[in-house]
């Protein structure tokens, strides 16, 4: 049994496209947070 991956979220294109976002980069500072969606895995 296959599972398809569920986007995050979607970025619009300058076209229109959506574009789906799969990951996610949370950057932590203190007791702030702010979580940045991605297409891919940074690097």
């Amino acid at each position: 049994m296959a599972s398809e991956a569920i986007a995050i979220g979607y970025r619009i294109n300058i076209n229109g496209t959506r574009i789906p976002l799969h990951y996610g980069e949370i950057k932590v500072t203190g007791d702030k947070y702010h979580v940045i969606p991605r297409t891919r895995p940074s690097q």
